[in-house]
């Protein structure tokens, strides 16, 4: 995950830069998670799109749309 969320506003960046309207970012609904049930990455990338002054929508659950313009 730490990888992801220091390549994510890179990634962002680029495909904004190739003028695409949204990215979509695959985050997951946390079924996988070790220990309680609970989704972790997609509060992070949440947390880190809006810093970046973006935003999102849920169109179906573990699956974000990032908003370019």
């Amino acid at each position: 995950m730490q990888e992801m969320m220091q390549r994510l506003p890179q990634q962002i960046a680029a495909f904004q830069k190739q003028g695409h309207p949204s990215v979509s970012v695959i985050v997951g609904v946390g079924h996988h998670t070790k220990g309680p049930p609970a989704a972790r990455m997609r509060p992070a990338v949440e947390a880190l799109v809006k810093e970046l002054g973006y935003s999102i929508t849920e169109p179906t659950p573990g699956l974000l749309k990032v908003r370019l313009r």
